[in-house]
């Protein structure tokens, strides 16, 4: 069926001022000095409070936050153990349900204390009934608990007190990171932990729970058993303390740490759509003059099977607006059932799929003239293709299917981009709350304008940058770039082009590639370029994802090779996902 679009969006619509969880503890409202009481949880709309512990070292500070100006604050006095003596507690009781998402901030001050001669202690998670905990036996009537812990040194894990725990107490699960060290916590800065846990059926052991720290899977675990009935997890158990029960788990002196901006949700859309090891669907539905049967069969399922079985868990599949929709705004039916059967043979072989507006009519990222900054039909077209893009996707999972607004935007002015991104989002975000979304930074998503991108305040994005760096190894003697016929040396890593190179050069080529004498790369220098998104990505507790890098094969093959280690080494240090073009 075709399908007029641009009556959809007739109007342009505000960015989203309000967050989407369930339930949002954010800490604004109370004074700056008062403590946080059970009257000022139940100020935040939870079903109710069970208990608070502690109050006198739980308060409100105004001077420490991870966003606006307040976080609470949890006190650990010198020598403290135990919840009579240190920390904060207090279960908060939820609406039950049979899968909940936690997320929340957490900073521990900078001189912060594991511990004596023993070091580990308690941090929030989710729970259900009675907390099982302290060492009772969980026997599925008196519920169970998925708390965080922090031990020797900082080494986290989580904490889980359920049915077939091996011993007397809490069972470890450790953290990890993308590179499969453990996660140390670390003293000092924000960071973001996300939980997702799953009741298991009566009967069954099939409970599940997932966590996250800033926005990289850091544990997943099933097969788990919670309860032997049909209840429900119904408890955000904020319990936080030092130990163990013994004088030698307590701090070494008065220690503290903060909690800001708690998000609960039902369900399991709450937690983010995890993007690893990917590969782009290029020139397919996107900068291919193929059409008709040579498009169709330019992919097949067979292809996407044995994408699976490389061991690649995504695919990028760029588009483009002119194959999926004539100058009218009419879909393109066969561009559609193609792009669907994308995502559905993605889907069958557990692969997830990022769906990418590659090109518009209005706008190329190598184009001159790009009329989308400058012309408000073009702009309201970008959000209607968009709005009938959701039309037509919104039935697929959240957890598998994520939107990619804009490749590689190109403005003159940064905030073009950014305010022409606060529209579509939220024209995206009103059709789908829970979508994971994918966006980039202005001017082909260059590191190097990351820290002038305006991030909406929402926890299902993902950060996204493009890297071909440097030019002159990953575009080696590419036609349609300056170096069209550069036949030259090039080294990685080291001095990528020696004076005695650039002379031996032909005088035609020289001026093409004088910028890059004497320069040297390397992992080390590839990192520091990429120190903007990094950080950004750190400081929002984002993913982060290169969604394009790679080298032309026209490159020497040990340097490329060589090139592709350590941008893999880079991705796995850092927690960055990545799809090679």
């Amino acid at each position: 069926m075709r399908r007029g679009i641009l009556q959809a969006a007739s109007i342009l619509l505000c960015w989203p001022a309000l967050s989407l969880a369930q339930y949002s503890i954010d800490f604004e409202s109370q004074g700056s000095t008062s403590l946080f009481t059970a009257a000022d949880w139940q100020g935040y709309g939870v079903a109710d409070v069970g208990f608070v512990g502690g109050t006198a070292r739980g308060a409100i500070d105004n001077s420490v936050a991870h966003s606006g100006r307040r976080s609470l604050r949890v006190s650990f006095p010198a020598g403290s153990v135990g919840p009579s003596e240190g920390g904060y507690q207090a279960a908060i009781r939820l609406e039950p349900a049979d899968e909940y998402t936690l997320s929340y901030w957490l900073k521990f001050d900078p001189d912060f204390s594991w511990g004596s001669t023993q070091q580990g202690g308690k941090l929030p998670g989710l729970a259900q009934g009675d907390l099982c905990s302290g060492g009772a036996v969980c026997d599925g009537s008196n519920g169970f608990t998925a708390r965080y812990m922090w031990r020797k040194n900082g080494a986290a894990v989580l904490y889980l007190y359920h049915m077939d725990k091996p011993g007397k107490w809490g069972e470890d699960f450790a953290l990890q990171t993308p590179a499969g060290e453990p996660y140390m916590f670390p003293r000092g800065e924000w960071i973001r932990l996300v939980q997702r846990v799953k009741i298991n059926s009566p009967g069954k052991a099939d409970g599940k729970v997932r966590v996250w720290v800033n926005g990289s899977e850091a544990l997943s675990l099933d097969g788990l058993r919670f309860v032997s009935d049909d209840s429900r997890i119904d408890t955000f158990y904020v319990s936080t303390f030092h130990g163990g029960n013994t004088p030698d788990w307590g701090p070494a002196h008065d220690s503290y740490l903060w909690i800001d901006d708690i998000e609960i949700d039902r369900g399991g859309d709450g937690s983010p759509l995890v993007l690893g090891k990917g590969t782009n669907l290029a020139h397919w539905l996107s900068q291919t003059t193929r059409r008709g049967e040579e498009r169709r069969r330019f992919i097949t399922a067979d292809d996407i099977a044995y994408i699976a079985r490389l061991g690649f868990d995504h695919v990028r599949l760029p588009i483009d607006e002119e194959h999926m929709w004539d100058e009218d705004g009419n879909r393109d039916d066969e561009a559609f059932a193609i792009m669907l059967d994308a995502v559905r043979w993605s889907l069958a072989h557990d692969l997830r799929i990022l769906i990418d507006l590659h090109i518009l009519r209005s706008h190329h990222f190598n184009a001159a003239d790009k009329p989308l900054w400058t012309d408000l039909g073009a702009q309201q077209r970008f959000i209607a293709l968009w709005q009938d893009l959701s039309s037509a996707l919104h039935e697929f999972p959240n957890d598998s299917v994520a939107y990619e607004l804009m490749n590689e935007p190109v403005a003159d002015d940064p905030e073009d981009w950014n305010q022409l991104l606060a529209k579509v989002f939220a024209a995206v975000r009103e059709l789908e709350p829970d979508r994971t979304i994918v966006i980039g930074s202005n001017r082909w998503q260059s590191v190097d304008t990351f820290d002038q991108l305006r991030v909406p305040d929402d926890r299902n994005v993902i950060l996204s940058y493009h890297f071909y760096e440097p030019f002159l190894l990953t575009h080696y003697d590419t036609g349609w770039t300056f170096l069209d016929g550069y036949a030259g040396p090039v080294h990685y890593p080291g001095i990528i082009l020696t004076e005695a190179d650039f002379e031996s050069l032909p005088d035609d080529q020289k001026e093409a590639v004088a910028g890059y004498v004497g320069k040297e790369f390397n992992r080390e220098v590839l990192v520091e370029m990429m120190a903007k998104p990094l950080r950004v990505a750190r400081q929002l507790g984002l993913p982060l994802y290169c969604g394009e890098y790679g080298v032309f094969d026209r490159a020497p093959r040990d340097d490329r090779l060589r090139w592709y280690r350590d941008m893999r080494a880079i991705f796995d240090e850092h927690g960055v996902s990545w799809a090679n073009w």
